[in-house]
Formats: C-alpha cells, sequence, structure tokens
C-alpha cells in the first residue's frame, strides 16, 4: 500500500505500477460501507490524506472535495449553511 502526499508523489506511483505491469486500487478515506478497495497482489493507492474540502457554493449546494474527505468533515462543513446531507445512513460515532 501507497500512501502519498502530493500529487507527485500519485504520478510517481502510476509510473511504478506501470514499470511493474501491475494494476492500482483506489481507497479514499477508506470508510465506505459497500465498497472497500481490493486489489490483491497489485497496488493499493490510499488517498486518505488528500482530504481537504476546496470549494463550496452554499447558494448552488456544490462542493469540490479531495478524494478522502469523510462524511464527518462534509457535514461539518456545510451544516452551519443550512445544508444537511439527504442520505445519512451512518451513525456519528462511526464518522
Amino acid at each position: 500500500m501507497f500512501r502519498p502526499s502530493t500529487a507527485n508523489d500519485i504520478i510517481g506511483i502510476f509510473e511504478y505500477a506501470d514499470f511493474l505491469g501491475v494494476t492500482i486500487g483506489m481507497r479514499g478515506a477508506g470508510r465506505s460501507y459497500g465498497d472497500a478497495s481490493i486489489n490483491s497482489e497489485n497496488i493499493l493507492l490510499d488517498l486518505s490524506r488528500f482530504n481537504k474540502i476546496l470549494d463550496w457554493n452554499p447558494d448552488l449546494g456544490i462542493i469540490k472535495v479531495e478524494s478522502g474527505v469523510t462524511i464527518k468533515q462534509l457535514w461539518e462543513y456545510i451544516i452551519d449553511d443550512g445544508w444537511w446531507l439527504q442520505l445519512f445512513l451512518v451513525q456519528c460515532s462511526q464518522l
């Protein structure tokens, strides 16, 4: 498993995978119930360090986030603007 910190790290990992002839499985925050990242005998790319909220437009309800953002981060960011996630299935203690 690789856990990059920068976009250049990701590029290097893709180049390394290409050199080895292996595939890359992606993992965001690692808290998904339904689609865990599995890539046996290949490379797993853990993107949990990419956890920034990049842009938020409360008038339109459009948010741009990096792949490691959690539902908790998203919810805490938008709630003060009067937004609530329409689908909120997890218990807050699991966030």
